[in-house]
């Protein structure tokens, strides 16, 4: 209680919920065994995992009645140990504590990586919070009627977002780049493009990707996982910069992917092959497309016409209709690529565009936006962007049409939603 008056905001954060809630759940079980202790503590802090993880490994039960006492009899007398050695400057038994430290982190590494892991998406927070409360009052009043209802409770927190009607679109904030979550319903998952964080080196001309964490794939797979997404059917790159595709090999890392479609002719651009090839053993399936392929029943390919070397001109478009939404996706494909698409193609009026090329004034045509006559705008740019992305041509474009325009500079990750009556609704990062 003291520390919380000195530091609440602790509570904001997985590591001080689950401190407080061990330890609340020590008073009550002050009397019982050992290995009853660590089993009920296990369950007792499950709800607030499963909303900041969504997800749960069966095996971290026997992990936590191995650890419990190896931490006791080990990990801390090896830490103050070495703590001590180190102040007393002698190194060869600092060295061996903390080899063994170091020791019991990777086994407990190589232990994250065992199948097995049971993904449940983030679960409504009104029901962690009565699970919570079920699984204290199971140990207090021993009722099976108790543990029928929290065994219930799971499998409803399991269902939520695999059973329930409903789909969204996410325009995901990638700072100056891109990156498009589609998923119209359970089990139909596709991603335009995974944008790409640049970074500069100290004292190098040369901008490189962050090697060590990438921020921008880790927030998108904790968005897909949040939403019990743990493969992605397709994965469409529209064209080969940097800020749509930087990000691929860090994503094919954590999210498997079945289908990538590329633009015909991007497949044999030499850097693009190398980026693949560590991935292809995978079972990837790589699919150059042009103009005119459906990659599904909602999906068609607008543009490229013909093969190219996967610049901005050979974009691919993507036209998709979802009954009550229909959108179009350009990349940053130029005016003349949107003028060849209207005339190719008599696309009916849409619900959402999102603007070609961040919103640049090389896009987003007069000609294309009222043959389209879209009701909302996306651009994907980022804080202060050096290239001034949306320019003031195109939002005087959108003006002119009466286009909403949603820029994820300004309102973060956007989110387009529906539910059973199939009615969307947009929801915003910042409101």
């Amino acid at each position: 209680m003291g520390g919380l008056l000195i530091e609440p905001g602790v509570l904001h954060n997985l590591g001080g919920q689950l401190s407080y809630l061990l330890t609340f759940g020590l008073l009550w079980l002050s009397n019982r065994p050992g290995w009853y202790q660590s089993i009920w503590l296990s369950f007792f802090i499950l709800p607030t995992l499963l909303w900041h993880t969504f997800s749960w490994h069966p095996i971290s039960l026997v992990a936590n009645l191995c650890i419990v006492p190896l931490f006791t009899w080990l990990v801390i007398p090896t830490i103050l140990i070495g703590v001590i050695a180190s102040f007393m400057q002698v190194a060869l038994i600092r060295d061996i504590c903390e080899t063994l430290i170091n020791g019991m982190q990777y086994c407990i590494k190589c232990g994250e990586k065992i199948p097995g892991d049971l993904l449940f998406g983030r679960p409504p927070l009104m029901l962690c919070v009565i699970i919570t409360l079920l699984t204290l009052g199971w140990l207090i009043y021993n009722k099976y009627l108790l543990s029928i209802l929290i065994c219930f409770s799971y499998l409803i927190v399991w269902w939520i977002p695999q059973g329930l009607p409903g789909g969204f679109v996410t325009f995901f904030d990638v700072g100056q780049g891109d990156a498009t979550i589609l998923r119209p319903k359970n089990n139909d998952v596709t991603i335009v493009d995974v944008g790409g964080q640049l970074q500069m080196l100290p004292n190098k001309q040369a901008t490189v990707n962050d090697v060590t964490t990438n921020y921008q794939v880790e927030e998108l797979a904790h968005f897909l996982k949040g939403h019990a997404i743990n493969s992605v059917h397709r994965l469409i790159l529209t064209h080969k910069d940097f800020d749509h595709i930087g990000n691929l090999s860090t994503f094919l890392e954590i999210i498997r992917v079945n289908n990538i479609y590329i633009p015909a002719g991007m497949e044999k651009q030499t850097a693009f092959k190398k980026m693949l090839r560590p991935h292809l053993k995978k079972g990837l399936s790589i699919k150059p497309v042009v103009v005119g392929k459906k990659i599904s029943n909602n999906m068609l390919i607008c543009h490229p016409i013909t093969e190219g070397k996967g610049e901005n001109d050979d974009s691919i478009s993507l036209y998709i209709d979802y009954g009550h939404l229909n959108l179009m996706l350009t990349g940053d494909l130029s005016k003349s690529g949107e003028q060849k698409i209207i005339e190719r193609f008599k696309l009916p009026k849409i619900d959402i565009l999102k603007f070609g090329h961040h919103g640049s004034k090389t896009s987003t045509d007069d000609k294309f936006v009222n043959q389209l006559q879209p009701t909302i705008g996306i651009v994907s740019a980022g804080v202060n962007n050096r290239y001034h992305h949306p320019n003031i041509e195109t939002l005087r474009t959108a003006k002119k049409y009466h286009v909403k325009v949603y820029n994820t500079a300004e309102k973060g990750m956007i989110k387009i939603e529906w539910g059973i009556l199939r009615k969307y609704r947009i929801k915003s990062f910042y409101s």
